[in-house]
């Protein structure tokens, strides 16, 4: 090599070699370890000693080279494991399992301390390396840590609804509400909070959402059967206020809050269905017993409007209220009944006891002079009967009719088996020529016997005629055919002729009542 190119290669050394010294200087302030350059510069030096310019300068530049590189490689290093302690901190303050963020920045200070062989250099320190770790590091924070924001979300929704479901609890027993009803969704999201904690994103989200979405199913649950129960009860206390009585459905009601306390739901909305459909029965009984009700008081206004006494009826219905009180209605519906027909009947019973008291008043006055005691007392029998049929006594007047006609009918029948005037003339003449049986009235044996009262007669032979007994049952048909002979002529006269309303006695004019009526009316008016 010629001198002049000698010197220029020297130069260029000597160059390389001030820029080396000076960059290195600078680097020298950092903390980055800077063996490697330093190595490259003595070798640099020493090819300047050997005068092998070339190689000197080369290797001047490459150790400048390396002496920025290693810095670089520090810092960004150095900084990549500074965030991933900050992002790692982070996670941790917001409940992130952080256990391999801690093994990744382990592993990356160990690789700053470290060496590795480049470049034929086994000093080499391993910035590159805890660089490519504390990347890692920080790529998997970036990627959990939204992924867990989103989880946390799903899992504090869910807690949200648990606690919001056991503060709304109002119907259950806290303790089986919270450790019998609530269990299984509080079951799910503490194995959601688990697979939280384990980073298992995807799995702690999916059971997130089963515990919504029970806790949905719980509420619709607690708010169906309630609202059943409430409904039931707001029933009975609207039929309550109507006046209607619902104890069974109380009862029910009452086991049904009991069985809603202890978290059984299922019997509770069974027995709740049951009220509800008895509660309906009920109360459509009730209603109809109300209208039954109003029928069989306008019917018994109806009768007092005419003037007639409904005090039967009014008593009736006094107890049917009594039964509607006590919640018999199938009772009071029978005695609701009973008291309209009783009020519908009043007239027709009215009209048929005065024409029964009218004739058998006839009757009396015909067997004056018969048998005046019987005719006596059935008179005042029967004005006795006239006095309780005005005062509406029905039963009480039906009772003294009875014994009037007990003897009305004793005193026809003595009337008609009395023998007449010449019969008995006849009778004592004969008695008079020959002596009878005192007996049957049959002629005597020689021996002063009977043969009729004494001796039993063969079967071929007819039974013996007793003529005072004969005569008794012909009366009594005559008696009979003279009473249906009556009951033709009423009926054919209350046919022809319209009687009074009220009693079915004759009327004057064109009124409706007769006088007697009248002034019944007139005098309760």
């Amino acid at each position: 090599m010629s001198p002049l190119f000698r010197n220029r290669a020297r130069e260029a050394a000597e160059a390389a070699l001030k820029s080396c010294d000076a960059t290195l200087a600078i680097l020298e302030s950092g903390e980055a370890d800077l063996g490697p350059a330093h190595r490259l510069r003595e070798r640099a030096a020493e090819f300047g000693r050997k005068r092998d310019y070339r190689e000197a300068a080369e290797t001047a530049a490459k150790a400048e080279a390396t002496g920025k590189l290693l810095t670089r490689l520090y810092t960004a290093a150095h900084g990549g494991i500074a965030r991933l302690k900050l992002e790692r901190a982070r996670m941790a303050k917001l409940g992130v399992t952080v256990d391999d963020l801690d093994r990744l920045i382990a592993v990356a200070d160990t690789w700053m301390s470290r060496t590795v062989e480049r470049d034929g250099d086994p000093g080499f320190p391993g910035y590159a390396r805890a660089g490519e770790v504390a990347l890692k590091g920080l790529k998997i924070s970036q990627t959990r840590l939204p992924r867990f924001k989103a989880t946390s979300s799903s899992i504090f929704e869910a807690d949200y609804a648990l606690r919001g479901l056991v503060e709304s609890n109002r119907y259950v027993d806290p303790n089986a509400f919270e450790f019998f009803v609530l269990k299984p969704a509080a079951d799910i999201l503490q194995e959601a909070k688990g697979e939280l904690r384990e980073n298992r994103f995807e799995e702690a989200t999916e059971l997130a959402r089963w515990t919504v979405a029970t806790l949905q199913q719980i509420e619709a649950t607690v708010v169906r059967v309630t609202g059943a129960v409430t409904r039931v009860a707001e029933g009975a206390r609207a039929l309550r206020s109507e006046g209607g009585g619902a104890a069974e459905v109380e009862d029910l009601l009452s086991v049904c809050r009991t069985a809603l306390g202890k978290g059984k739901f299922d019997e509770a909305s069974e027995i709740a269905e049951r009220a509800g459909a008895r509660l309906v029965e009920i109360r459509d009984a009730y209603r109809s017993l109300v209208l039954r009700m109003r029928s069989a008081e306008d019917a018994i206004a109806d009768v007092e409007g005419w003037g007639f006494d409904a005090h039967e009826p009014r008593t009736i219905l006094s107890e049917a209220r009594g039964l509607v009180r006590a919640g018999d209605y199938e009772g009071a519906g029978t005695r609701l009944d009973e008291a309209r027909s009783a009020a519908q009947g009043l007239r027709e019973t009215h009209r048929t006891i005065a024409a029964r008291i009218l004739a058998m008043q006839r009757s009396a006055a015909s067997l004056r002079s018969v048998n005046p005691s019987s005719s006596k007392e059935a008179t005042e029998l029967l004005t006795k009967a006239e006095g309780l049929l005005a005062e509406g006594r029905y039963r009480a007047c039906e009772e003294d009719l009875e014994l009037a006609s007990l003897l009305l009918v004793d005193a026809e029948a003595a009337r008609a088996a009395r023998p007449s005037a010449g019969f008995t003339a006849i009778l004592h003449a004969a008695q008079e020529i020959e002596p009878t049986c005192p007996t049957c009235g049959g002629p005597l044996a020689n021996d002063g016997t009977c043969p009729t009262c004494t001796v039993v007669p063969e079967p071929e032979n007819p039974a013996p005629v007793d003529a005072v007994a004969h005569a008794v049952a012909g009366a009594r048909r005559v008696l009979a055919e003279i009473a249906r002979e009556d009951e033709r002529m009423i009926e054919r006269t209350e046919a022809e002729v319209q009687g009074c309303a009220m009693c079915g006695g004759p009327l004057a004019g064109e009124d409706v009542l007769c006088a007697k009526c009248q002034g019944l009316v007139k005098g309760r008016a």
